[in-house]
């Protein structure tokens, strides 16, 4: 509980948080939306195809 979502996405910024909401709206719970975003070029991997989510949380987790 109080843990709030970041959306850590690859690409360039021109993707806005509203835009992301609003995409979500209907295929996703309200109060799972992320809050924040944040742009990579690529995510990290730990092996063929698969995200490493320890590299990510420790670069982007808060």
């Amino acid at each position: 509980m109080g843990e709030v979502g970041k959306a850590v996405v690859v690409g360039d910024e021109s993707l806005t948080l509203s835009e992301l909401t609003e995409f979500l709206d209907g295929r996703l719970a309200s109060f799972k939306h992320p809050k924040a975003l944040a742009f990579v070029d690529e995510m990290p991997t730990s092996g063929p195809s698969k995200i490493d989510r320890s590299a990510v949380d420790d670069r982007f987790g808060e």
